[in-house]
């Protein structure tokens, strides 16, 4: 069965399901047997349906990404109901896994932030004494990498659209394509006096990133994030 053909499927069996819930018994029990009848045939269960309502968006994160930009990721996607994984393919990519429009939010939201993020460490490092070691500054901007994300959270945040639905059609679409996935801790460099400064541009910094809102085609309030 094609990808195509299996949507439609899938699309078919979630308006039966629809039906099926109608007021009416006698159209809720022809649409509950349809729905029954098309899950039989093509061996496919309720998790397989819950699974199909869920979008994903992708991006390259680069092959050793540092623990700040899936940090970063992994905020982008929580305001708006989505979880990310990451995956190691040719190149490593991120996959941000939610419900309608959501992980499109979500990975729009990572872009611009991220963009601003790396402007944001580039001056902060440029602006360290020239006698500070390569290594220190590599420190540093890390440090307030991840301090910058830390903060961005409260910016996000105003902005996040919680889908109360999102929780078991994200877990079913992992549990079918990713049955193997591990969560991992992702550690924080823990923070000296050395780096206190660094820690605390970076979260001024994350707290000054720029959003705004926009009207959408759909009449909802989208996100409109603008770079510095």
């Amino acid at each position: 069965m094609t990808e195509n053909i299996n949507q439609r499927i899938m699309e078919k069996i979630s308006k039966c399901l629809a039906m099926a819930k109608s007021s009416n018994p006698h159209e809720a029990e022809i649409a509950w047997r349809q729905a029954k009848a098309l899950m039989a045939a093509h061996n496919l269960g309720r998790a397989d349906i819950i699974a199909s309502a869920a979008v994903t968006s992708r991006f390259n994160i680069g092959v050793r990404p540092p623990t700040w930009l899936i940090k970063l990721a992994n905020t982008c996607a929580q305001a708006f109901s989505c979880t990310v994984i990451t995956e190691k393919l040719i190149r490593k990519e991120a996959v941000i896994i939610g419900v309608g429009n959501q992980p499109d939010f979500a990975t729009y939201t990572f872009d611009v932030l991220h963009r601003q993020l790396i402007q944001d460490r580039r001056n902060y490092v440029a602006a360290m004494s020239s006698r500070c070691r390569l290594s220190s500054k590599r420190r540093q901007g890390e440090i307030f990498a991840e301090h910058w994300v830390t903060s961005v959270w409260n910016v996000i945040a105003k902005f996040a659209e919680a889908d109360p639905a999102a929780d078991e059609i994200i877990s079913a679409y992992i549990a079918k394509q990713y049955p193997e996935v591990v969560n991992i801790t992702l550690e924080t460099r823990k923070v000296t006096k050395r780096d206190l400064s660094a820690a605390h541009a970076g979260r001024n910094a994350g707290a000054s990133a720029k959003i705004h809102r926009a009207m959408g085609q759909d009449h909802r309030e989208q996100l409109e994030l603008l770079s510095t």
